[in-house]
């Protein structure tokens, strides 16, 4: 009697252990396996844009490049281009004030 007991609970253990294995194998097959998940028709769609716009990018810059280059020579030959500003300095300011620091700190101890 004691051994139907025995082997009653060790087939019911082994039931529920073959459960848990069961349960851990379904929550870790998607981490080990990552298979080709279903995605939404949206979900789709902004992934193939991405896509494309991946692929053509280097192209499109080129192009966006060479158009504003022919924009700059149409602007510098129609005289519409002014040049770069120059910096401003001191010397052409309107204001002479000069600034002194003095860096001494030999009265100053650390």
């Amino acid at each position: 009697m004691n051994e139907e007991l025995n082997t009653a609970a060790a087939a019911s253990r082994s039931n529920s252990d073959v459960a848990i294995e069961t349960c851990i194998d379904a929550e870790t097959t998607p981490l080990e396996n990552p298979g080709p998940k279903k995605m939404s028709k949206k979900k789709q769609k902004k992934m193939a844009k991405m896509a494309r716009y991946l692929e053509n990018r280097k192209q499109m810059r080129r192009i966006e490049k060479a158009r504003r280059k022919e924009n700059r020579a149409k602007k510098k030959a129609a005289g519409e281009l002014a040049p770069k500003p120059l910096k401003k300095t001191m010397a052409s300011s309107v204001c002479k004030i000069r600034v002194a620091v003095d860096m001494a700190y030999e009265d100053v101890s650390f």
